[in-house]
């Protein structure tokens, strides 16, 4: 069973690498990236440049990466990462299955990682190079810890500790995750499991974890306070304003419900529905499971815009909330087992196409960020080493080892809607707009832009950038369109 479990895992990490080297480059990616490949170089978040919505540990961990391995591969480096973060929920899932059930736990922790790994919601989301993938591994981890937690042994008491160490990772990269927080405290002070005097000494060290994690992002923080509520609070608001204004936001309520009532998800809860019927005295350990999956329901609707992504976050936790009823009324009734694995197999046939795509990893060369890496090494090898290029994709010029404008390491999510602020408040936040771009123009000229890498939709955000082009420059291009301009006569 072992060796069977071990091939289906490494099954599994196929198709969820395969989903995150085929994904096309995101906007998001640019200011994930940018900020992780600037931290390595000694800035930091908010005082230095923006980092817009977030908080700061996810760049912090890829500047640690980048500098581990010494690479500007840094979109291919931060995508390893997510696939790394999202195998672990994986492993979660088939260990607490096992954990649940002796006898075929395995069996069905399989088949809720496969439900896993090809959710298209799932799939959507995660493989790229931004935190969503890290905040699931670490607040599942967390419940991991806080659940397995039994009896009073030393081990018992330090995994509070690993748990709350680990949520302080995920609310101080996503600031929204800290309402998952009472969840775990009622855990700790209600698990009638342990003794009275276990919990208290439990909740302590779990305060104890949280504090020391937030201890570096607060210190960061407080480095630009002022800063830090711009592009958490007021930056948000108004890119949420403008993106309605394009008409390029969906309707919280039809999203919510084009997302539960997807197959995959429909699967999920009916199940639920009908074993939490069957079972409704089951553990509690189900229904902390099933609370953690609301609350990331509810932090959907929390941000100025609701994305798609917002939605992949309460898969594992509905699915850890189906490991006790379903386990065990497979006990009882084996023949469920095989069940459950034709369902399984059914939802992995209709979204065979994640399968499928295992087949491009066989050429890395075409792997998305390898294929981006190089293309732009190219395209801007003419610009000399350390020469600055002005454009709103930034990571494509950190990737060719060339400096990027600071005021620009977000990309176009706070460059677009930059000019609203005042110039106090610009200043503050380390941003410009098309604009005050002129500006920054004019006191620090740039060696080269690049433009064409936009969205055709938002092209004219690139529009001001050619005004730092020289009436001698020369340009090269690519297939795709991406195109820079630079002074002919550098080397």
């Amino acid at each position: 069973m072992v060796s069977l479990t071990a091939a289906w895992l490494a099954c599994l990490f196929a198709v969820v690498l395969a989903n995150s080297m085929t994904k096309p480059p995101g906007r998001d990616e640019q200011m994930y990236c940018t900020a992780g490949a600037l931290v390595a170089k000694g800035m930091l978040p908010y005082r230095d440049f923006s980092y817009a919505a977030q908080l700061p540990y996810h760049p912090f961990l890829l500047a640690g990466i980048y500098r581990l391995i010494g690479t500007s591969h840094y979109l291919l480096a931060g995508r390893l990462f997510s696939v790394a973060c999202d195998m672990i929920v994986v492993i979660l899932l088939v260990a607490w299955y096992g954990r649940i059930s002796r006898v075929g736990g395995l069996v069905l922790g399989l088949a809720a990682g496969t439900i896993y790994v090809i959710h298209p919601v799932v799939c959507y989301a995660n493989g790229y190079a931004w935190n969503h993938d890290l905040v699931q591994a670490a607040v599942a981890a967390a419940l991991f810890m806080v659940l397995s937690t039994e009896g009073s042994g030393t081990q018992a008491i330090l995994r509070p500790m690993c748990a709350g160490l680990l949520l302080g990772l995920a609310v101080f990269s996503r600031i929204t995750t800290i309402l998952v927080l009472p969840v775990f405290i009622i855990w700790l002070l209600s698990d009638r499991s342990t003794p009275f005097r276990t919990r208290l000494v439990g909740m302590l060290l779990f305060a104890a974890g949280l504090t020391a994690s937030a201890a570096l992002p607060v210190w960061v923080i407080m480095q630009a306070p002022g800063a830090v509520w711009l592009e958490l609070v007021e930056i948000p608001r108004l890119y949420g304003q403008w993106l309605g204004l394009l008409g390029m936001t969906l309707p919280r309520t039809r999203l919510a419900l084009r997302c539960l009532l997807l197959p995959e998800n429909l699967l999920i809860l009916g199940i639920l529905v009908l074993s939490g019927i069957w079972m409704w005295r089951s553990s509690l350990r189900q229904w902390i499971c099933l609370a953690l999956a609301m609350v990331f329901c509810i932090v959907a609707f929390i941000p100025p815009t609701m994305w798609l992504q917002y939605w992949a976050i309460p898969v594992p936790f509905m699915l850890m909330g189906l490991a006790e009823p379903v386990s065990r009324l497979a006990d009882k009734r084996p023949a469920l087992r095989v069940l459950a694995w034709v369902l399984t197999l059914g939802l992995l046939i209709r979204n065979w196409d994640q399968v499928d795509a295992v087949r491009s990893l066989v050429v890395p060369d075409q792997w998305v960020p390898i294929r981006v890496h190089w293309q732009y090494s190219q395209l801007l090898a003419d610009i000399g080493p350390g020469g600055r290029v002005l454009t709103i994709a930034p990571l494509w010029a950190l990737e060719a080892d060339r400096q990027i404008y600071r005021e620009l390491s977000c990309g176009p999510i706070i460059y677009r809607i930059a000019d609203q602020l005042t110039e106090d408040q610009r200043r503050l936040a380390n941003v410009v707009g098309p604009g005050s771009l002129r500006s920054l123009i004019l006191d620090k000229p740039p060696d080269a832009v690049l433009v064409g890498v936009e969205d055709p939709r938002f092209a004219f955000l690139e529009t001001p950038l050619l005004s730092a082009v020289g009436p001698n420059w020369s340009s090269r291009s690519t297939a795709d369109g991406a195109t820079v301009w630079f002074a002919s006569n550098r080397p």
